[in-house]
């Protein structure tokens, strides 16, 4: 896994955006916590009760802490049925 490298999730049942993507960063520049394992993500767009969408949030977390992720939809690991996979771009070879 190096910096650049994208994490997908497929959720199915999340019709508007079934598809989910992290980006690996590695070590985080700033407030890195002595880990080298950082991934970022943009939670998405929440609906609120009167029907208004919330638009999100970009949030860091260590690939180790999504190994052992209380809701297992969210762990990069093979057996996972809704994690897709690890993939590099072309343009970053």
């Amino acid at each position: 896994l190096l910096p650049g490298d994208l994490l997908f999730f497929h959720q199915p049942w999340v019709q508007k955006f079934p598809y989910h993507v992290m980006i690996f960063l590695g070590a985080a520049r700033v407030d890195n916590g002595g880990g080298n394992d950082w991934l970022i993500y943009h939670t998405g767009a929440s609906p609120l009760v009167s029907g208004q969408e919330v638009g999100g949030e970009i949030k860091k977390v260590r690939l180790s802490v999504l190994d052992h992720h209380p809701n297992a939809r969210w762990r990069p690991v093979e057996s996972n049925k809704n994690f897709l996979g690890f993939y590099r771009l072309k343009i970053l070879q």
